[in-house]
């Protein structure tokens, strides 16, 4: 990752993520109880839901001002070099090019992350993304940081489903890495209070809202898309 690109990383994505929420959803809730938790008691945990129900801007909401609270969110484009350049840079401001080897970039990691007691966390997102070797990586910095860093890796279940089949079949280094998860917490998904609450804030008529209500949707994005559909129609009739 060169200099160029610094300007273009996770915490900006989580940023923007921030800058669009419209309200609080039901998987709030528990985000947030997750991550009080976890960052309370040093845990490595994975918060479990599918594509498009709001885990990201959840995790938006917690971090977003909050101190030594880091999110690295994982692209199909990365390699390890560049997750572990990304986030010395997040968490240090360092600019990637001073370390030698991953191993240089694991270690002034896990110094940061160390150097003093207070309680932090990282969160990893899309962490499907990473292969098993690469999430060797995080078990290398889990165990030099477990004194004091919560480490979260957020994916829908199938990253669970993943792990456990490749540990069955005794893929090396799986069950160590899988054995250092304190708890997998499986979040909620869209409500019906979610949804109602969501059309009073846009602004939907009664009829409109049964619309968005008769559809049956399954995920926040679903509800999204579908309510943006509904008030472009509406402005369109009223050109």
């Amino acid at each position: 990752m060169k200099q160029k690109y610094l300007d273009i990383n996770s915490m900006e994505y989580l940023r923007y993520l921030f800058s669009r929420k419209i309200m609080e959803f039901s998987i709030q809730d528990s985000i947030t109880v997750s991550l009080d938790r976890a960052m309370r008691k040093s845990a490595m945990i994975n918060l479990q839901q599918q594509e498009g129900n709001g885990k990201s801007t959840g995790l938006a909401s917690y971090i977003i001002g909050r101190p030594f609270c880091y999110y690295m969110k994982i692209g199909p484009s990365y390699g390890m070099r560049n997750v572990l350049s990304e986030m010395v840079f997040l968490m240090t401001g360092q600019p990637p090019g001073s370390y030698t080897s991953n191993w240089d970039m694991v270690k002034e990691i896990s110094r940061f992350l160390t150097v003093t007691k207070e309680k932090r966390l990282v969160c990893i997102d899309d962490c499907t993304h990473l292969s098993f070797r690469q999430l060797s990586f995080f078990q290398e910095i889990r165990d030099a940081t477990i004194s004091t860093t919560a480490l979260v890796f957020i994916a829908p279940p199938a990253f669970k489903k993943r792990l456990e089949k490749a540990r069955e079949k005794g893929v090396a280094g799986v069950g160590e890495f899988y054995r250092r998860f304190q708890s997998w917490v499986p979040l909620p998904g869209l409500t019906p209070g979610d949804i109602s609450k969501y059309c009073t804030k846009r602004k939907l008529t009664p009829a409109e809202t049964k619309i968005i209500v008769d559809a049956k949707l399954k995920t926040i994005a679903e509800l999204e898309i579908d309510v943006d559909k509904i008030i472009e129609a509406r402005e369109y009739e009223n050109d």
